[in-house]
């Protein structure tokens, strides 16, 4: 890609807030706009131990590094990306569905990547179990 074509993306990216277009999202706002049938998405995994052994194993492999080790959005790389990642283990995100759980992980926001081609949807249900378990930040 040449050095004009880098410009011109960065002009178009920095323009979208102005025009509007991703106004207000940061992976650290508690609100993401999802569809109903998401949210009414039901977990099919039971929480066994199992489960959250391999929900722990995923969100060690692929999601400690920004939201940290217990979750708490303190990872290694969280100081280089602009927003503090979510505490995933705050009321905030411990009272939403499972549904817009799986959604948030599978879409993504902001520099949280998407995980749906990376993750299975078995994979994501367990991260949510071992999420589900995580003691809840004061």
């Amino acid at each position: 890609m040449g050095k004009s074509s880098r410009l011109v993306i960065v002009g178009i990216a920095l323009s979208l807030p102005a025009l509007g277009i991703g106004a207000g999202v940061s992976a650290g706002s508690a609100e993401w706009t999802i569809p109903q049938e998401a949210e009414a998405l039901a977990n099919p995994i039971a929480p066994s131990q199992e489960s959250r052994g391999r929900g722990v194993t995923i969100f060690s492999q692929r999601c400690a590094v920004c939201h940290g080790e217990k979750g708490h959005g303190d990872g290694p790389s969280s100081l280089s990306l602009g927003v503090r990642p979510t505490d995933l283990a705050s009321q905030a995100v411990l009272v939403q569905s499972d549904g817009r759980l799986f959604w948030n992980i599978a879409i993504g926001r902001g520099p949280m990547p998407s995980w749906d081609v990376v993750l299975s949807e078995e994979d994501r249900w367990h991260v949510i179990n071992y999420l589900r378990a995580l003691p809840v930040t004061p």
